[in-house]
């Protein structure tokens, strides 16, 4: 029996995103135990100790924590912590919703109610792609937000009594605090990264890649450039059926 814990955190709003993202990362316990100790290391170790990684803020170098901080500082920082988790973890996945998809659509609104919801159905669904017994354990742990984690777990009991597979490998389901979980602060920074990539993409591809994305991509080998997706002719989102889940694996 494989137990495995899967930390997951999402970037992007309906209200103001062009894209909503739920990403993160699994792995063994014990190996998010050295995760975590590298992490806090290197977070300490900086010129000017940081508690904890928010990414949004870190890019911004906003509040007290970064206005001393210049850019190449904070890169060099943010590549140094893309690393750890090339040391540690065993997969990533990620997965992405339109946010106008969902104001087009009422359909969608009215069965699931935010694109965040799409995203994290898909990546749930995604993981049975990692599992390669019966006898595996996954425990889903996400970051602590009000508005979407209730919701949240709402919805993967319902992925439980549509899929036997699921019920039989999702164990269990949490919310912590990011500020005090490496983890979790780990997949805030893949899933801010994947969204900015994102947009690059769509209004600015002659831009050059972000350097932190880059390295983050970059040690996990290269990307299969597939994503979990639903097909929304076919009614995919809300009714647990997805078209199309390849998920973002890693080699």
């Amino acid at each position: 029996m494989l137990v495995l814990h899967g930390f997951f955190d999402e970037s992007g709003k309906l209200a103001d995103s062009e894209y909503v993202v739920f990403a993160g990362f699994v792995a063994r316990p014990e190996s998010w135990d050295h995760f975590s100790f590298e992490w806090k290391k290197r977070l300490e170790s900086s010129p000017r100790k940081i508690p904890y990684l928010h990414t949004a803020e870190a890019m911004n170098l906003r509040g007290k924590i970064w206005q001393k901080w210049t850019a190449p500082e904070r890169d060099a920082l943010l590549i140094d912590l893309a690393e750890i988790a090339h040391r540690n973890v065993l997969h990533g996945i990620v997965a992405h919703a339109l946010s106008n998809d969902f104001r087009v659509h009422p359909i969608l609104k009215e069965k699931l109610g935010d694109p965040h919801y799409a995203a994290f159905e898909a990546c749930m669904m995604g993981l049975l792609e990692y599992s390669k017994s019966s006898k595996d354990a996954l425990h889903i742990i996400a970051d602590d937000e009000e508005k979407y984690g209730v919701e949240c777990y709402k919805l993967l009991n319902k992925l439980r009594i549509r899929h036997p597979r699921v019920r039989n490998l999702m164990s269990g389901f949490c919310l912590n605090d990011d500020r005090k979980f490496p983890p979790l602060q780990a997949a805030d920074m893949w899933s801010y990264f994947h969204r900015q990539e994102l947009v690059r993409l769509k209004n600015a591809r002659e831009e050059p890649q972000n350097a932190v994305y880059t390295a983050l991509a970059s040690f996990f080998g290269k990307p299969k450039n597939e994503y979990l997706e639903y097909d929304l002719a076919k009614g995919g989102i809300g009714t647990g059926k997805i078209v199309k889940a390849k998920g973002l694996k890693f080699a």
